[in-house]
């Protein structure tokens, strides 16, 4: 069980990092084009 539940926490904490990652980059190009469509506004 104690191998199992190592597995799922690895897995786990991947996964919350993995989502935050995205996160950050899906920000950053929506941040991107915001400002480029304010600029040209």
């Amino acid at each position: 069980m104690s191998r199992r539940f190592r597995v799922l926490s690895f897995a786990y904490t991947s996964t919350v990092i993995l989502v935050t990652v995205v996160v950050m980059q899906v920000y950053g190009v929506w941040n991107q084009r915001v400002g480029a469509f304010q600029e040209r506004a």
